[in-house]
């Protein structure tokens, strides 16, 4: 009897809740709104009970992906048992993200035998996503800027990606800003420029003329001058500087900023930080006013143009990277392995690692150290003692964690733009932005069809992917039971800001399940000064060489580009003194 009259009890509950609160709240009545919870995951998903955890209020089902903080350096204890791999490699490389992968892979093509350890289940590193139901999804980082570069492209045409500017190139619009409730299309192109403050378009003049006049670049006053300072600052100088140029153009976009009544004129470039802060969070590792300028305009200046992804994110990159790989059997690759203990010894290097449970022992002629770098001193026995002007450098980087909230929906809700970037009032726990997983997605068409709710795409399997800066590296960070209220504060956040948007279509947001990625130590924060430590952070010592995108910015290509150079570095060297007779 009881059941005949909590039935319509719950449900007038679940009606009377905001539009957006009811799809959080559905898996909370899973039996009663919703067919059976444990068959529509493992009918739709292909996920057992088993594999999933709840979150506390709203009993979201949610798969909780990668290791946590621990898994940087396992416990060792030197005194118990440790097997000895029988086998010395040319080069053991530490970390199978993209860097550690193209390594291995210019190693592996000049005929040396080489041994990739990652700590986490996939390599890949922060790219990596997953394929539920035939969907992919990335979980990582979500695009990139393409290659530059003689390097970068040999890079791109030795996975098979010679043709990414057209394979991998994102349809506009890419970029889109959620700001008071109302979705501008295309931050930077010329009509959404129109309806925003004038300060908007004043800083894209600004941003492109410093880059031209190189405060961009690693050398010169310009960018010395540029990294001395946050990018908060120099944006607050920006009137000033567009002022003090001569061109017609640049009087005509300052007095157009000056006239312009929607500009705030008690902090006039306020809002443009605003928007900056997201982008900072969420490439960058902090907001605006950590963030040297110089680093800043480097990165900022490709979100302005077209930039590439797949349907992996950039994961898509290193799934080409891993297969090329398979073409050398000199290469093995492990997955859940973390590093312990490594130590440079005669001739060599040796590495402890953990993989089943065992700590096992093997040597190499030279190792590359393709983690974050942060970890070095932790686990390179000596490090200080052999090169303090590196440990210094290390010791000084803000390391940031990152989450990335893979939700799978129930159809495709939402379709205007790739990328929608989120106002949160300066809150920095909240989202930074939300990404339409399968914006990419050839079978479906996304960003054609996608865009009219009249082309069914024929088939109802959405993502939407949130990402979520966490802001200094910390082990509460992805403690259980406060990683599964940030997962669902999350999604709710989404569907406060998403849902009134997918509304206006007539649709509405359901996460039927979440993958949450979570990734500790994942971003440096490349803070003013950070030119200076770049010498420091790069050189090797001993036996042991440093590649990865800690060691300067914090770019796919980037790191791809200086792990080759240093692989380069050592098959030259290995030349040189096999032609010297040494």
């Amino acid at each position: 009897m009881k059941n005949r009259f909590f039935l319509p009890s719950v449900l007038s509950v679940f009606l009377s809740l905001p539009a957006w609160a009811q799809p959080v709240c559905q898996a909370a009545f899973s039996g009663i709104a919703k067919p059976d919870l444990a068959t529509m995951l493992k009918n739709r998903y292909g996920v057992k009970m088993s594999d999933v955890q709840f979150t506390p209020k709203s009993k979201i089902p949610v798969i909780v992906k990668m290791e946590d903080h621990e898994s940087l350096r396992p416990r060792i204890d030197l005194r118990g048992p440790i097997v000895r791999e029988a086998k010395t490699y040319d080069a053991v490389i530490i970390g199978g993200g993209p860097a550690g992968l193209t390594a291995a892979l210019y190693l592996g093509e000049a005929g040396k035998s080489v041994l990739v350890l990652e700590r986490n289940p996939k390599l890949g590193g922060l790219g990596m996503g997953n394929e539920l139901s035939g969907v992919r999804a990335g979980g990582g980082a979500a695009y990139s800027t393409g290659p530059d570069g003689p390097l970068e492209m040999a890079i791109f045409k030795k996975i098979g990606l010679e043709d990414f500017d057209t394979k991998l190139k994102i349809e506009e619009p890419i970029d889109s800003y959620l700001w008071n409730g109302k979705l501008y299309k295309g931050i930077w192109e010329h009509h959404t420029l129109e309806e925003l403050p004038a300060s908007f378009s004043l800083f894209k003049y600004a941003l492109l003329k410093l880059n031209d006049m190189g405060a961009n670049e690693t050398q010169g006053k310009l960018a010395q001058w540029a990294d001395k300072m946050d990018m908060a600052t120099l944006v607050r100088k920006m009137p000033e500087l567009v002022k003090s140029w001569s061109e017609v153009e640049a009087r005509n976009e300052y007095d157009k900023f000056v006239k312009d009544s929607k500009v705030n004129r008690q902090d006039p470039m306020k809002d443009v930080i605003d928007l900056l802060d997201l982008y900072g969070r969420s490439a960058l590792g902090g907001p605006a006013k950590k963030v040297s300028a110089r680093q800043f305009i480097d990165f900022y200046v490709s979100e302005i143009y077209t930039r590439y992804t797949g349907t992996l994110g950039t994961g898509t990159v290193s799934e080409h990277l891993i297969n090329a790989l398979k073409r050398y059997p000199n290469i093995e690759l492990r997955t859940s392995a973390p590093v312990g203990l490594i130590e440079n010894i005669s001739g060599g290097t040796r590495t402890l690692f953990v993989e089943n449970g065992v700590t096992k022992d093997v040597r190499a002629k030279k190792m590359i150290f393709a983690a974050p770098v942060a970890i070095a001193p932790k686990v390179i026995s000596g490090l200080k003692e052999a090169d303090p002007e590196k440990v210094k450098a290390i010791s000084s980087i803000e390391m940031t964690d990152y989450a990335v909230h893979v939700a799978r929906v129930k159809g495709h809700p939402f379709r205007a733009t790739y990328d929608t970037w989120s106002h949160s009032n300066g809150d920095l726990s909240k989202p930074s932005d939300f990404i339409l997983g399968r914006w990419q997605d050839p079978k479906i068409k996304a960003y054609e069809g996608m865009r009219n709710f009249e082309k069914d795409p024929g088939d109802d399997y959405g993502v939407i992917s949130i990402y979520q800066p966490l802001g200094s590296s910390n082990k509460a960070n992805f403690d259980n039971g406060a990683y599964l209220k940030l997962v669902e504060d999350a999604v709710e956040d989404m569907h406060k800001k998403m849902g009134p948007l997918a509304a206006q279509d007539k649709q509405k947001i359901e996460v039927e399940l979440v993958e949450s990625y979570r990734w500790p130590d994942s971003i440096h924060i490349v803070h003013p000064g950070f030119l200076k430590k770049i010498p420091a952070l790069e050189r090797p010592v001993g036996n042991i060489h440093f590649a990865n995108n800690t060691i300067g910015s914090p770019e796919l290509e980037t790191a791809m580009a200086r792990a080759a150079q240093t692989a380069l570095d050592l098959i030259n060297e290995d030349q040189g003194a096999k032609a010297s007779g040494q």
